[in-house]
């Protein structure tokens, strides 16, 4: 009897110490930037040797996404369109962001007038002229939805005056001033517009 007793707990003792690894392992691939359920499963078949692997390997390092904000920031006019007048790299770097509107120009506008290096402001503008890309094809698929999958949305107003429709798909549809841009979510807006406000739920709009 002592002897089944024993046998127990010992496979207790195994699967504890199993677990252990497992999660373990799985919790130092999510801090470092990995796949806490790959690293999990490698820990699971390969024990030890995985856990050590995960230990040693260095985070992964995650580039900042470009945000942007709703309201532009501020420069001063004046000194930015005497440094447009003499600077014409600077010039062409505007140039490019100029079709997609003021915000987009004002980041720019805002950046030289900080300091930032000739080189440094031209990657800034592709930069930001990818993101401009990306918000006009947001703002150019946010016009095909049709009343009655608006009516089913939930409509908020931030207390930035923005409207922001949550669709029963999971995207946002936000309108800001007269234009409509589509988001991935709700989360995903708020993380565009460095929005942490509470928001207040409100009827569709007319």
């Amino acid at each position: 009897m002592n002897n089944d007793a024993d046998v127990y707990l010992a496979i207790a003792a195994v699967i504890v110490f199993k677990a252990a690894i497992i999660f373990g392992g799985a919790a130092i691939a999510r801090h470092k930037g990995r796949s806490a359920v790959g690293w999990g499963l490698g820990c699971l078949f390969f024990n030890w040797l995985a856990l050590l692997l995960i230990i040693i390997l260095p985070k992964v390092a995650k580039q900042s996404p470009l945000t942007i904000g709703v309201s532009p920031p501020a420069y001063d006019v004046g000194l930015w369109a005497e440094r447009l007048k003499n600077d014409p790299a600077v010039a062409a770097c505007a140039a490019k962001l100029q079709p997609y509107g003021e915000r987009y120009v004002a980041h720019l506008a805002a950046a030289a007038q900080a300091g930032e290096s000739v080189p440094d402001l031209a990657v800034l503008t592709e930069d930001l002229l990818a993101k401009a890309k990306i918000d006009a094809e947001a703002t150019s698929q946010a016009a095909g939805f049709s009343d009655a999958e608006l009516s089913a949305a939930t409509w908020y107003k931030t207390s930035r005056g923005a409207i922001v429709a949550a669709l029963r798909d999971g995207r946002a549809l936000a309108r800001l001033g007269g234009e409509l841009k589509l988001f991935a979510s709700v989360v995903d807006y708020r993380d565009w517009s460095n929005d942490r406000e509470a928001w207040q739920q409100i009827e569709k709009p007319a």
